[in-house]
């Protein structure tokens, strides 16, 4: 007997080893196995297949079975090697990324406490007297006897863990040690959940007329299709409609799913969801302890009772019985795309999968859709239904432009500033409302510059200039996190006149607090919520009303939702134009339209003023007016000149080496063996527009795909590609990366 087994290793093939005799009866799918590899190490690998064969004689036995029961379902390595063959990602690599490392390494223990249980009925009078007379000759130790006996009558339980005794009666341990080995109280241990879990408290909103339609809508829609997408404007009330929804699945012994980008700036999301569904309610991210995620993979691996997962793109990777229907809120968010690591996969993709193995429907909800998703929806292949109103009907907010050309020629700019936009401040606080400052880069200034010679400092592990961070007088990558303090002297020339260039959050900051130094000012970026709940904290504050004026990236976007933000002001809406990508007119789109929604969003219509040099762009205007269906129409019809997808679909390549010549040389090299395959173009190898990343040269090969073409077929090609640049020994150990669709 033999089995194929997957490894935790960045391989994309897997191993067969022999089944001894002994394991015979034990082995089965999804169980973990520890086998040998290589010369001296040892792994504990996944059962993908048990079979009858022939052993080779470079077989291996298994060394040991670990579980008595699969760890891994069936359904689960099925949606591994779609994944593996759809975005070219070693199956090690999905297996280490997919499965909790307390199961990959069998580390984990369950959680346990020590309780305090009588060892005598402490209802019956007589034995409670019977011990008062044992402890006669020790007062302190009858008071603690009686202090404890009156806390087991105040709970009404049998049972008091230790540090709540502490806390409460703050009794001697030598005491409690000695009543302990006088055999009146036994000491135990009671396992116990490391998940957070809250009662249900309060019902699912009652939904407006245009919600209930819209939710009509989507149940018909489900009839005919998989999936349906749901256009709504900001604050149209999408969450409400996702919960009617769920309470509707699950009342029917459903199990859901709901994706959402980031579970750190969801956090009034998470509060709504935690108070309507309880118990039922499961949160599965990366910042959980490890232990945390065991103890959630092994509640959903034991089936117990129907439940709703909310999550960020790994939770398509838990061992789901059972799953009925997939939520994915916010779809257009890039962070649902694994891009910084293998596995490069989708969690929308993965989504679709998980549908097709379940069979479950899929809901996807934005006020600006992907271009993908939107396209998708007018070619038939999702259903669409619309919100085109926001809660209640309050208006969306106006959005005026200021021309920083005029601004700035007519010296009306205090700093970063424009003295309209302070002016609108001023009156916007002067009315007791809040203010919301975006400036997409964090720092103080994007880099330090020499006056004299040009120089500016780079890091060096990476092509990149050094980002300044004021407050801790210090110069950082942010792409790596190289950082050196700031001695303001030109390496160059050694000149003192060093100029700031650029500007981020900590000098919006800083120009705020002079502007306005009789109001609160706080700053959201991924520097100042570094800490634990740090995100959090800083909302509720500003929720409390505590803080007057945000200042934010990006994340000041997501997860806001107050009624008295007033103003919305982005402060310069170029730099979010100015990027050698297809998508990057469409990210700009998204983030302008999604940061103009936190304006006005319940009683009162709100105020966004947008600040560009470029106030007659087009896109700016699509912005101006909320008008996502011209923007989509203008972007399709530019990404059908240039064949960019949806039209077709996009493989990038990328090569690294510590040396750049190397790097070159193997991109040219794969370059001209894919051009022998006719069924995609080839472009490139051209430069990355960051060029050296920790140390290492990327050189990017980009291949464009008819969408007619099998994925199976293509990949395939891709991979015997790469086989064949690695037979040549100058090439065998260069790093290769394929990132499907991410472009």
């Amino acid at each position: 007997m033999l089995a194929e087994i997957i490894l935790p290793l960045p391989l994309a093939q897997t191993y067969t080893y022999v089944v001894g005799q002994e394991f015979a009866s034990q082995i089965a799918v999804g169980k973990r196995v520890t086998v040998s590899f290589g010369a001296k190490k040892t792994y504990n690998g996944i059962v993908l297949r048990v079979f009858e064969g022939e052993a080779k004689e470079n077989y291996k036995n298994i060394s040991q079975i670990i579980d008595n029961e699969p760890v891994v379902t069936e359904n689960q390595l099925k949606l591994w090697q779609i994944i593996s063959e759809y975005y070219c990602a070693p199956i090690g690599d999905i297996y280490t990324a997919a499965v909790p490392s307390g199961l990959r390494l069998d580390t984990y223990r369950e959680k346990t406490v020590k309780i305090l249980v009588p060892n005598f009925d402490i209802n019956d009078n007589e034995q409670a007297n019977f011990v008062l007379e044992k402890l006669k000759k020790s007062k302190r130790q009858q008071e603690t006897f009686l202090k404890i006996l009156d806390c087991f009558f105040e709970k009404n339980n049998f049972e008091i863990e230790f540090s709540e005794l502490q806390k409460k009666l703050n009794i001697s341990q030598n005491i409690l040690k000695t009543l302990i080995q006088k055999e009146i109280f036994l000491q135990n241990e009671r396992v116990v959940s490391r998940l957070e879990t809250k009662k249900s408290e309060q019902d699912a909103k009652i939904l407006t007329e245009n919600q209930k339609k819209t939710l009509s809508e989507i149940e018909k829609l489900f009839e005919e299709k998989s999936t349906v997408l749901l256009h709504g404007v900001t604050s149209s009330g999408k969450t409400e409609i996702y919960i009617h929804l769920i309470i509707k699945y699950l009342s029917q012994n459903k199990n859901v799913l709901f994706l959402v980008p980031e579970i750190g700036l969801t956090s009034q999301l998470m509060e709504r969801l935690q108070k309507i569904f309880g118990e039922t309610l499961l949160v599965y991210h990366s910042k959980m302890s490890d232990a945390q995620r065991v103890e959630m993979w092994n509640i959903l691996l034991q089936n117990a009772g129907n439940k709703v997962v909310i999550g960020t793109r790994s939770s398509v990777f838990l061992p789901f019985r059972n799953l009925d229907l997939i939520v994915i809120d916010e779809e257009h968010d890039n962070s649902f795309f694994q891009s910084d690591a293998s596995p490069h996969y989708s969690a929308k993709g993965a989504a679709g999968f998980l549908s097709r193995i379940f069979g479950a429907k899929i809901l996807l909800g934005s006020a600006t859709p992907s271009i993908e998703s939107y396209s998708n929806a007018q070619f038939g292949k999702y259903g669409l239904t619309t919100l085109k109103n926001r809660f209640n009907d309050i208006q969306l907010p106006e959005i005026q432009l200021l021309d920083l050309k005029e601004m700035y020629f007519k010296k009306r700019m205090r700093g970063h500033f424009s003295l309209e936009l302070i002016d609108k401040i001023n009156e916007t606080l002067g009315k007791g409302e809040q203010v919301i400052l975006f400036q997409n880069r964090r720092g103080f200034s994007l880099s330090l510059e020499c006056a004299e010679c040009g120089w500016v400092q780079k890091c060096t592990r990476c092509d990149v200039s050094l980002t300044y961070h004021r407050l801790t007088n210090a110069l950082s990558c942010h792409y790596c996190g190289y950082t050196v303090q700031n001695q303001r002297v030109c390496k160059n020339c050694g000149s003192r006149n060093i100029t700031n260039k650029g500007f981020g959050t900590e000098q919006v900051q800083e120009e705020a607090e002079k502007l306005f130094p009789n109001f609160k000012i706080a700053r959201l970026d991924s520097d100042s919520a570094k800490k634990r709940d740090s995100f959090s904290k800083i909302l509720s504050t500003f929720e409390r009303k505590e803080i007057d004026i945000l200042v934010g990236t990006q994340m000041v976007s997501k997860g806001i939702d107050f009624s008295n933000v007033g103003l919305v002001a982005v402060l310069n809406a170029d730099n979010l134009l100015n990027f050698p990508d297809f998508r990057s007119h469409e990210n700009a789109f998204e983030m302008l339209v999604q940061i103009s929604g936190r304006a006005g969003r319940k009683e009162k219509q709100g105020i966004v003023i947008i600040q560009t040099f470029e106030p007659n762009s087009p896109l700016i205007n699509y912005v101006r007016n909320n008008d996502y269906l011209s923007f989509f129409k203008m972007q399709m019809a530019e990404r059908h000149l240039f064949n960019y997808p949806p039209y077709c679909r996009l493989v990038k390549i990328s090569l690294k080496h510590k040396s750049k010549d190397f790097a070159e040389k193997a991109a040219e090299k794969l370059a001209e063996i894919l051009r022998e395959n006719t069924d995609f173009a080839v472009l490139g190898p051209d430069n990355p527009p960051i060029e050296k990343v920790q140390f290492m040269f990327i050189r990017d090969i980009l291949l464009k795909i008819s969408n007619k073409i099998s994925y199976k077929k293509i990949n395939e090609d891709i991979f015997n590609s790469i086989k064949n640049l690695r037979q040549i020994p100058d090439y065998k150990y260069i790093l290769v990366s394929v990132i499907v669709d991410a472009l």
